[in-house]
């Protein structure tokens, strides 16, 4: 069995002037990458307009 990758909102309903996204699994790099166009850090927080 391959383990999937996930992503979900994780922050607060309503209105908000950040949103956090959480990923986790074997694709999260290329998640990353896709939707921010730039190689994802090793283990670590990034900042961006999506």
């Amino acid at each position: 069995m391959r383990p999937d990758t996930i992503y979900a909102l994780s922050s607060g309903r309503g209105v908000a002037g950040v949103a956090v996204i959480r990923l986790s699994g074997p694709d999260s790099r290329g998640a990353i990458e896709a939707m921010t166009a730039k190689p994802a850090p090793q283990r670590d927080g990034q900042c961006c307009v999506l």
